[in-house]
């Protein structure tokens, strides 16, 4: 999958996503390829449909019927575009 810089792409990211919102994956920010590794196994990809469940002390989140769990600087690697 391309990496985007972050100068291309909408500067919101998960974590300004407010509890119990949705919005559509727009890109993985993350130049790191063992978190994009990680994000990529959980099926976060450009196009997918993402729900915050909580934000504290982690971010929970759901994909589909999936809930994933990821810390605060995971969470700034997810871009959105608010639905």
């Amino acid at each position: 999958m391309e990496r985007i810089p972050r100068t291309q792409i909408n500067e919101k990211t998960l974590v300004h996503l407010p509890r119990g919102a949705c919005a559509t994956i727009h890109a993985l920010g993350s130049q790191k390829n063992d978190i994009q590794d990680k994000l990529l196994a959980m099926g976060i990809l450009p196009g997918r449909m993402i729900t915050v469940i909580s934000k504290f002390p982690s971010f929970v989140f759901q994909i589909g019927n999936s809930q994933f769990t990821v810390d605060k600087d995971i969470a700034k690697e997810i871009y959105i575009k608010l639905s």
